[in-house]
């Protein structure tokens, strides 16, 4: 297994949304979870 030295931030968003139990996360769009991510201070502007 190789690990990726720049992971995508949008995955691991999703993937902490599902460890937190948040099922619908699967439903919404990169655009949406980019924006939840900015307004978070989560992810950069881009």
């Amino acid at each position: 297994m190789v690990l990726d030295a720049h992971p995508d931030p949008i995955a691991e968003h999703i993937g902490q949304r599902l460890r937190d139990g948040d099922q619908p996360v699967l439903t919404k769009t990169a655009a949406e979870l980019r924006t939840e991510m900015v307004r978070q201070d989560q992810c950069a502007t881009r």
